[in-house]
């Protein structure tokens, strides 16, 4: 369709979404730009800020930068789309770029999406995995010309304030790998 009934359907749904998320607990949006919507995604996080500025259950963090932190007791959770860094080097990133929260935490997580498929990768010398997250997106010509069929999913990872994470929950699209 057009990029503007896109971005149209594509605020309501997130708004959506984040309402009926707030209803249940407090939410933060953590915006990250990505390899084809590096603008876009801050537009839309901008959008969010303005649009639930006087929303105490809804904080939207729309840092530009490509990589940012969070911890949540004892987790630090590293977000990055990961197209620029290789996965060898994510581990290293977070600890020197988040030195005090590195060492306040137990459990290191890294959350990427680029390859639009699922995968972890666990640093057994530094104990940081490395999720990536599966994408709802259908499959493009490019991708199906290239062979690239992922499963149509989304994840949410849990994490324990104490005990670090614990669960994650994936939501499968009805018709699969098909566009």
């Amino acid at each position: 369709g057009r990029w503007q009934r896109t971005w149209r359907i594509g605020v309501r749904v997130a708004v959506g979404l984040i309402d009926q998320a707030a209803v249940i607990a407090p939410v933060k949006l953590i915006m990250r730009p990505g390899n084809h919507d590096e603008q876009t995604a801050f537009f839309l996080g901008d959008l969010l800020d303005v649009w639930y500025r006087h929303n105490d259950m809804v904080e939207v963090a729309n840092v530009p930068a490509p990589r940012c932190y969070e911890q949540y007791g004892v987790s630090m959770i590293g977000f990055a789309h990961g197209h620029n860094e290789k996965p060898s080097s994510l581990p290293m990133l977070m600890a020197t770029e988040e030195p005090a929260m590195w060492a306040a935490t137990t459990f290191h997580d890294w959350l990427t999406a680029h390859f639009h498929r699922k995968g972890i990768l666990m640093n057994e010398d530094s104990g940081v995995q490395i999720y990536t997250m599966p994408s709802l997106c259908g499959r493009d010509a490019w991708h199906a010309a290239k062979g690239l069929m992922h499963r149509r999913s989304c994840e949410a990872r849990v994490y324990h304030i104490d005990e670090g994470p614990i669960a994650h929950l994936t939501f499968n699209t009805v018709k699969g790998v098909t566009a």
